[in-house]
């Protein structure tokens, strides 16, 4: 039976010494001291080692579940939690979030209840803790929430002892909230090398299309924007290749619809210290990617605390490229 192998990663990894041996042990394979990988961190002059298969394409489309088993893993994760800031700058939703450490055959259950992802890759809610609501310890008992972390694992050969990011979100749409920006990010990346999406529901909901690019004003397209359906997932090197999720509509506007989705990314530990994760450069430092369906509102909250500074210059032009009429 699993078991949650920590209460609270938070005690166990984010103090100095703890930290320290996590670097130790992640340039292990790069034959650097903890002074150069403390130097790695800060200004990536060397990437880190966290292995994956080089042979796993850049961006693809897999069915992994049938409907049925898709509920099932939805039904597994519980009531979902709220979702912080959800329903002001982007779409509201629900989410349950976990990490996961895989060890050998087994999984292992993280009781991680915060999120912190590094300001480089989210610049409107990345920086701080964000906190959810966990995972019940029965979640990683379900045989197909456990099918879809072993396709995930044995897709991008993720080695054992590896901590990786886990949460179900379910976005709520309504005729008030309809066409509204589904991510608050536009295209982008997550921070993390691999990651994989999986639709677990979609109840009344019509759009909502994902895609994949090479570049973070959606001009050179890898993957051309499609429904997946329940049961179907995406997978992507977040490393490589920016993502985006159209807004939804409703089919039938006089009820409320439903998309819920997995996601899994690998590695998770930088989203737990809330440090860049050097093997993802993608973004352009202090560039944020582009908003979809930016407000006037949420422009000029973006701007106010913008300086002449050249990340913040380039945070207006984005503002300015995307939002014209809002300024």
């Amino acid at each position: 039976m699993p078991t949650a192998i920590f209460t609270n990663i938070n005690d166990r990894l984010l103090n100095e010494d703890n930290h320290k041996n996590l670097l130790d042990n992640a340039s292990r394979d790069t034959g650097t001291t903890t002074a150069e990988s403390n130097a790695t961190h800060h200004n990536d002059h060397h990437r880190l080692t966290y292995p994956v298969a080089t042979s796993a394409p850049d961006v693809c489309v897999q069915r992994v579940l049938s409907e049925d088993e898709a509920l099932s893993v939805e039904a597994a994760a519980g009531e979902l939690g709220p979702d912080p800031g959800s329903g002001t700058i982007f779409i509201k939703r629900q989410r349950n979030l976990i990490f996961v450490l895989r060890a050998g055959n087994r999984w292992l259950l993280v009781q991680q209840n915060f999120l912190n992802v590094a300001r480089d890759y989210n610049r409107s809610m990345g920086g701080y803790r964000r906190y959810f609501r966990g995972m019940p310890e029965t979640f990683l008992e379900d045989p197909d929430v456990l099918k879809l972390l072993n396709k995930f694992a044995e897709f991008y050969g993720i080695p054992d002892g590896q901590i990786m990011l886990l949460f179900i979100q379910t976005y709520v749409v309504t005729h008030e909230n309809e066409g509204m920006c589904t991510t608050g990010q536009g295209i982008h990346c997550d921070g993390v090398d691999v990651c994989m999406m999986s639709v677990l529901r979609r109840d009344n909901i019509a759009g909502a299309r994902n895609a994949a690019f090479d570049d973070i004003y959606g001009k050179r397209v890898r993957l051309e924007p499609q429904v997946l359906q329940p049961g179907e997932c995406l997978f992507w090197r977040d490393n490589r290749v920016y993502h985006d999720v159209e807004p939804a509509r409703l089919m039938d506007p006089s009820k409320p619809g439903y998309r819920t989705v997995l996601v899994i990314g690998y590695p998770g530990i930088h989203q737990v210290i809330g440090i860049r994760n050097p093997n993802n450069t993608l973004p352009p430092s202090g560039l944020h990617p582009p908003y979809v369906h930016i407000s006037s509102e949420k422009a000029s909250l973006l701007l106010a605390d913008a300086d002449e500074s050249e990340s913040d210059s380039a945070l207006r032009q984005t503002v300015e490229h995307h939002a014209p009429r809002a300024l």
